[in-house]
């Protein structure tokens, strides 16, 4: 089950990323098999890059502790909070009938 990776910047990380961005996208570049999802986290107005969030095709915990480890941002100490969560995807799914099914266990459950 994948992981999602919520980042967000401490004070001032957000304008020191830029330093080091183009290492950051060979690091993504690198690791694209690994990752099915990610992107830049905005503020709610959408004028400023808060964070990102990655959701990473791993199993192992040990798996997403190596790779936050070697990702430049982390590395450079430019994340406040690293949340990380497991993740089941519904939409889009390989098995179109997903939610239907979902929804029929639910109304079993609830009768």
């Amino acid at each position: 089950m994948p992981f999602l990776l919520t980042c967000t910047y401490r004070p001032g990380g957000d304008v020191e990323r830029l330093a080091i961005r183009d290492i950051h996208l060979e690091y993504m570049i690198a690791n694209r098999d690994a990752i099915l999802y990610g992107g830049a986290l905005l503020s709610a107005d959408g004028a400023r890059t808060i964070g990102m969030m990655i959701v990473l095709a791993v199993e192992d915990p040990e798996a997403v502790r190596r790779f936050l480890a070697a990702e430049p941002y982390t590395s450079h100490g430019l994340f406040e909070r690293i949340e990380r969560d497991r993740v089941r995807q519904f939409i889009p799914s390989d098995d179109p009938q997903l939610l239907v099914n979902e929804l029929e266990r639910e109304r079993q459950r609830g009768a």
